[in-house]
Parts: structure tokens; C-alpha cells; sequence
């Protein structure tokens, strides 16, 4: 993720999804995952690290650009035209400007596509057994208090939306000067909804910061 800080905090100015040296790009841009990055992130770079690939609104704007190659006795290769066209790609992203948000459906629809990709993501590391204890120990907690027969999806359907609905609900309650961030959300929640306010400080709590979507949770804030 690359941001930028501005008044208000950082603000993100695009992602890169870097695969394993080698990995072809192509079925990575038709997989299920690129296809969630794609739909949801406004500009993105696919790279194997020799390889790049950037993506505005879902489509291919420049790329692919190559710079070095394996060569017959495994050494990098160099290509100086790569090289620059690489070079070139990569200041042209980083320099586009972070998303804008003009109205009230701008921003739902922002939060949705983050929402729906933080779902996604959990519902593979469930799928790939990659589950971390504080997932698993929360969709038990779900279980127990809300649904007994809670499925995966609709654990991770329901943790997204609370996560993006308690940040909401704190950042509209947010006062002072100084930026809004994710950590101290919970004691920005009014009040007036005690559920959500523990709830989200269990969901939302330094455990956290180790699980792979929380960068697009840091999105929403």
C-alpha cells in the first residue's frame, strides 16, 4: 500500500499485489483474487518483481514492462529499455492522486468494495487453513452470541460490515484537530451503542494488526 499524508491524515494512493520472481501475470490478473483487486482497488500494480503491471479503475494502463530476465546460468539479465519504461510506470502511479470522495454514494460505494474485499479475504484464509487464533477465536465469540450455526461466510460477511459500520459510526464522532486513525476507533463509538463499542473493541484491537487485510481496514478509516 503507498499513501500520502495529508490534512486529514494518510491517504491511500494505490496498492501493489507483488507475487513469487516468475509467477506469470497473466492468470493472475483472471484469478478470483485479481479479480476482487481489480473491482475494488482504483490503482493497482501487479509485479513478480522483474515484471510490472498497473491497472487504473480495472483497466490495463500501462504495462507489461520487463526489466531484467533470467538468463541460461540463472543471473539476472538487465534490459536498459525495462529499465526506463519500468521506472516510468512506477512514477506515473505513485504519482496519481488519492481517490476523491465528492457525495454520499461515492463513499458508500467505496466502503463497499472495501467491505466486500476484507470479506473475501477472510474467507480464504479460512478456506486455505490460514485461519490466525484471533479470527478463529472471534467467529466462536459470533457463534456463541449472536448465531450457534454461523457459517464461514457469514462470519466474515458479518465481521466486515461491523468493521466498516463501527469505523463509520467513530469517525462521524470524531472531534479535534487530530487525524482520525483505526486504532483509536472503539473510543470514538458513541456511547449510546454499547454493543458496538465492545464489540469493536474486541474486533479491532492490536491482534489485528497482523491479519493481510488490514491495510484495506486502514482503507476505511
Amino acid at each position: 500500500m503507498i499513501s500520502q499524508q495529508r490534512d486529514h491524515g494518510r491517504l491511500t494512493v494505490g496498492h501493489i499485489e507483488a507475487k513469487d520472481v516468475g509467477v506469470p501475470l497473466g492468470p493472475v490478473e483472471t484469478s478470483d483474487q485479481g479479480k476482487r483487486y481489480l473491482n475494488a482497488l482504483d490503482n493497482l500494480v501487479f509485479t513478480d518483481y522483474l515484471e510490472f503491471r498497473w491497472y487504473v479503475d480495472g483497466k490495463l494502463r500501462d504495462g507489461p514492462h520487463r526489466f531484467a530476465a533470467h538468463g541460461p546460468n540463472g543471473q539476472l539479465v538487465y534490459d536498459e529499455r525495462g529499465i526506463a519504461e519500468t521506472t516510468a510506470l512506477l512514477h506515473d502511479f505513485t504519482s496519481r492522486a488519492p481517490v476523491s470522495i465528492g457525495s454520499p454514494r461515492e463513499l458508500a460505494e467505496r466502503m463497499a468494495r472495501l467491505t466486500h474485499l476484507i470479506r473475501d479475504i477472510i474467507v480464504e484464509t479460512f478456506r486455505q487453513e490460514q485461519t490466525s487464533t484471533t479470527l478463529m477465536d472471534l467467529r466462536r465469540a459470533f457463534s456463541q452470541v449472536l448465531l450457534p450455526d454461523l457459517s464461514v461466510a457469514d462470519f466474515a460477511d458479518m465481521f466486515a460490515q461491523t468493521l466498516a459500520y463501527g469505523l463509520f459510526a467513530a469517525r462521524i464522532n470524531h472531534e479535534g484537530s487530530d487525524s482520525f486513525r483505526r486504532e483509536d476507533a472503539a473510543f470514538e463509538i458513541p456511547k449510546t451503542n454499547p454493543f458496538l463499542r465492545r464489540l469493536f473493541s474486541a474486533i479491532n484491537g492490536p491482534d489485528l494488526n497482523d491479519e493481510p487485510f488490514i491495510g484495506f481496514a486502514d482503507d476505511l478509516a
